[in-house]
């Protein structure tokens, strides 16, 4: 008799399902601006929080994007280049500089959002209100979890026991017999 053993099947592991449609997602979108506007995915990332926050810091950027300082620092300055950003000093710490949209970054905006807007709308095309709401709710869930989880790492530097946290164990679709 062969024996069962744990196996991750793939396109059922969260985390993958979610990390390959979520890079699906960006280079699609990514069609929409970066072919008539020549902003790849991070530099939209960057323009839509400046857009969203103004006045923000480098600092900032590199928490909200999830994107290490190295590459924020050179986004800053490729924008910039552009005329798309600007810096200017803070307003209590005069060493650091606050980034805003420039006009033109603004106009730029203003032409690329309701193209993206419109290819959101495609995308979820296919999903209700219920479906749509529900996987909203369901992604807010998951964010709070894994901020619980990420605080218990950093409390104990340990995340071997997540049963004790509300996770459940492996269900049968990881379970492979070979």
């Amino acid at each position: 008799m062969a024996k069962e053993r744990l196996n991750l099947e793939l396109k059922q592991f969260l985390p993958y399902r979610i990390n390959v449609l979520g890079k699906r997602i960006s280079d699609s979108l990514s069609m929409v601006y970066f072919k008539e506007f020549n902003i790849n995915i991070a530099q939209w990332r960057v323009l839509l929080w400046l857009n969203s926050y103004e006045n923000l810091y480098a600092k900032d950027l590199s928490a909200y994007t999830y994107m290490d300082k190295t590459q924020v620092s050179r986004l800053i300055n490729q924008l910039e280049r552009r005329g798309l950003i600007q810096r200017q000093a803070g307003e209590q710490d005069q060493r650091t500089q606050q980034l805003a949209l420039t006009q033109d970054g603004k106009a730029l905006l203003d032409k690329i959002i309701p193209k993206a807007i419109a290819w959101e709308n495609s995308l979820i095309a296919s999903l209700s209100q219920t479906d749509y709401r529900n996987l909203m709710t369901a992604m807010e869930k998951l964010e709070k979890q894994l901020n619980k989880l990420n605080e218990i790492f950093a409390q104990t530097g340990e995340q071997g026991k997540f049963e004790a946290h509300g996770a459940q164990k492996p269900e049968s679709l990881h379970l492979v017999t070979r």
